[in-house]
């Protein structure tokens, strides 16, 4: 009802007015299309908070606005609605809907929509407050971003604190370069109040926001976190990606920052003045840590001090040996921190094929030229090192070799045969009962770590899994930054359902782009239409494991009991990941509608279908069509023994100018035999675009009407081919209506526009 009939966009509402106990909604999509739908006075009740949440949204962005004053004109209300982007747009509505349409108010998320406008548009960057004003019962406000580009936001008056103490955070954020500063001096103008916002990097902004927002403003600012100039800053621009600091220079004023950005591989240098506190040192100590090619966190391997500076050697699992450099006072802080960072995401994300993101599978280990070296390969035979530094504490260890527990070639997990000590290496002998056993000879405290690994899962095995919570995602203005894989991450589902002879397949596909190794997946059919449907088999399906990237779909049969179908399928995924936590993921319902597929055409003659018709229960329906009604009587000829429906006869002829065409079709049910007919009358201007069609349903089953005239319905305005009715795909579609010839796929008749448009 509310998609446009031309671009078949959502469509939003303007004006509404009741008239004759009819209210007629003035509706326009947001690609400037027009139109009007009416909706009677009794549907009002049930329908009405979901239709008035359509006034809400700006006809010209799609945010969601505020209702900010109504004004009574007689019998109709002005609303004003704040748009954040385009400020006061008007809408007219009857007095006696003004109550529902302020408790619609209080439903509509117009602080979401206040929070995305600060989003640069043309290049993504986060607005700072150049200028606030209050005008007219709102707040206009100037903004620019750290690109040059400016805009206007609209705020209401009556705007929540909390929300305007984020707004008001980024007045001491610098127009330049968008990092955050602090307040250097507040000077009093009246009800104008000009701030200072010194930015690290460029110094001194003068911004004028009304005195009335000056205890606010100085609260927001004091709740910038400590290290928010840091985070700002070491965030590559281009790829929005943490950058890796290769060195640091201390000077008089400043710090001098020599980064280089992971994804880009771009080098950069920094000047900012720090003060230290803790969490400025641990993000200072993250980002010195950070490899420069793969941007995971490593370990300091060495180092090698002087009076002025400290030169140090960082090591990556993939990349190998980096070199750092930073003062003695820096370094002693980054050796201090270096303990608290968690390294465990990094070297699990590490123990993946960089070529096909396989799970890695251990070959040996050996201590070689001050380095542990990991030789691994993945199961498509790539091979490759991983690098680790000596000495590694047990808990690293342990969580390391838990990854190494997997037979490389079917992944089951191994059996721990024995370690025995050596006089330089210990012996640890692994067993996987299909494919034999595996000889490790590695250092002392890795067979150790191996040991208790072992042991460490065993004791798992008897824990039951426990449930995940799922975090609430926060609320905030500012930028965070993407992860490095730029693929979808996590665990997708995916559903679907084809008939094949007379039954339904239901499928459930399961992809794994987690990164990790998923175990113990089940999929569940938790509801489905038992009064029309039989499931073949078990209600449960299990995989034991889905490997880093891979997928299954395992499938459900389901039988008909009935000529009539409808209903919806609920099914869930639940797995367990690599941290052995319980993972339970709802599937989107499917829903089941289908009575055509369950028909067997059946032949009469005119005379005995007049007969059949006399008993049997009817329901029409009538719509508009741009099609020619010539056109459409051809497609409607082909589309109906798709359906399973006998055409029993047609008849056609011409009116002054009109074409009147009908066609009259028969089946019946396969399972309870009931029957089922169609009669489709069709008229239109002969060399016209624009048709009427009117689609009879008749049945002894009156519930199988309804959908049977959807199916025909749905069917009549596509893209067929005019000689068998096959759908043509999307891309056909586009080459006629490029005016290029095309061939069916199934009964390869050459097609072109001159056919339709007749």
């Amino acid at each position: 009802m509310f998609s446009c009939k031309k671009c078949n966009e959502p469509l939003f509402i303007r004006n509404a007015e009741m008239k004759d106990r009819i209210l007629t909604l003035e509706t326009q999509c947001l690609n400037g299309h027009k139109s009007a739908r009416r909706v009677s006075d009794h549907n009002l009740q049930e329908m009405g908070p979901e239709i008035f949440k359509k006034m809400f949204i700006c006809l010209y962005c799609g945010s969601n606005m505020s209702l900010v004053e109504t004004r009574l004109q007689g019998s109709k209300v002005e609303g004003l609605f704040l748009c954040p982007k385009h400020g006061v747009e008007k809408r007219e509505f009857p007095e006696f809907l003004l109550s529902t349409i302020e408790i619609t108010a209080s439903e509509v998320d117009s602080p979401r929509s206040i929070i995305d406008s600060f989003r640069c548009p043309q290049c993504g960057l986060i607005y700072a407050v150049h200028e606030m004003e209050k005008r007219g019962g709102l707040i206009e406000i100037d903004t620019r971003c750290a690109n040059g580009h400016r805009a206007q936001r609209f705020l209401p008056e009556t705007i929540d604190p909390p929300l305007l103490k984020r707004i008001l955070q980024r007045v001491v954020h610098c127009d330049k370069c968008g990092l955050p500063g602090h307040i250097a001096n507040v000077e009093g103008r009246g009800n104008i109040i000009r701030v200072q916002a010194a930015c690290p990097v460029h110094g001194i902004t003068r911004k004028d926001i009304p005195q009335a927002f000056l205890d606010l403003l100085k609260e927001a600012v004091s709740e910038i976190p400590e290290d928010a100039v840091l985070q700002s800053t070491l965030i590559s621009r281009e790829c929005r990606q943490p950058l890796a600091i290769r060195a640091i220079e201390d000077t008089k004023s400043a710090y001098r920052l020599k980064c280089v950005c992971p994804g880009k591989k771009d080098s950069t240098d920094l000047i900012l003045p720090l003060t230290w506190n803790e969490p400025v040192a641990e993000r200072i100590t993250r980002a010195i840590l950070t490899c420069d090619e793969c941007g995971h966190l490593t370990h300091i391997l060495s180092k090698r001090k002087s009076s002025k500076k400290v030169n140090f050697q960082i090591i990556c699992p993939i990349h190998g040996v980096m070199q750092r450099e930073a003062p003695p006072t820096i370094f002693n802080i980054v050796s201090d921190y270096e303990e608290k960072i968690d390294r465990l995401p990094s070297i699990v994300r590490s123990l993946s094929c960089e070529k096909c993101n396989m799970p890695l599978a251990l070959r040996d280990v050996e201590e070689r030229r001050g380095l542990i070296e990991f030789d691994v390969e993945c199961r498509n035979g790539h091979r490759g090192k991983r690098l680790f530094r000596p000495g590694l504490d047990t808990e690293t260890l342990v969580d390391l070799y838990k990854r190494f527990y997997q037979c490389p070639e079917c992944y089951e997990q191994l059996d721990l045969v024995y370690v025995e000590p050596g006089a330089r290496e210990d012996r640890v002998v692994q067993l996987c009962s299909i494919h034999g056993k595996f000889v490790f000879d590695i250092p002392p405290d890795h067979a150790r770590a191996m040991q208790i690994a072992y042991d460490e899962l065993q004791a798992d095995k008897s824990k039951p899994p426990a449930e995940a919570p799922e975090p609430e995602s926060p609320i905030t203005l500012e930028v965070e930054a993407e992860p490095i894989i730029s693929a979808e991450s996590g665990v997708k589902v995916m559903r679907g359902c084809e008939i094949v002879g007379g039954k339904f397949d239901y499928k459930v596909k399961v992809l794994n782009n987690s990164g990790y190794v998923i175990t113990n997946v089940t999929v569940s059919i938790v509801a489905y239409p038992l009064d029309c449907l039989e499931l073949a088999g078990e209600n449960v399906k299990s995989i034991s494991r889905i490997e880093v990237g891979g997928f299954r779909s395992p499938q459900f049969t389901f039988y008909p009991s009935k000529d009539c179908v409808q209903g919806k399928v609920v099914a869930t995924v639940s797995y367990i990941d690599f941290l052995d936590q319980l993972h339970t993921i709802s599937v989107e319902p499917y829903l089941i509608r289908s009575v055509c597929d369950l028909l067997q055409p059946t032949k009469k003659t005119s005379q005995a279908f007049d007969l059949i018709l006399t008993g049997l229960e009817k329901t029409q329906q009538e719509q508009d069509l741009d099609w020619n009604a010539k056109v459409l009587f051809t497609k409607a000829e082909m589309i109906l023994p798709t359906k399973n429906f006998h055409v029993v006869d047609t008849e056609e002829h011409i009116l002054a100018g009109e074409f009147i065409g009908t066609i009259r079709g028969y089946a019946e049910g396969k399972y309870t035999k009931n029957k089922v007919a169609v009669v489709i009358m069709i008229c239109g201007p002969e060399n016209g675009r624009h048709s009427v069609i009117k689609v009879e349903a008749l049945g002894e089953d009156i519930s199988m009407l309804p959908t049977t005239i959807d199916e025909l319905a749905d069917t009549m305005d596509s893209w067929v081919c005019l000689r068998c009715g096959a759908p043509l795909e999307p891309e056909q579609v586009e080459e006629i209506g490029r005016r290029l010839p095309i061939r069916c796929k199934y009964c390869t008749h050459t097609l072109t526009i001159a056919l339709y448009l007749q």
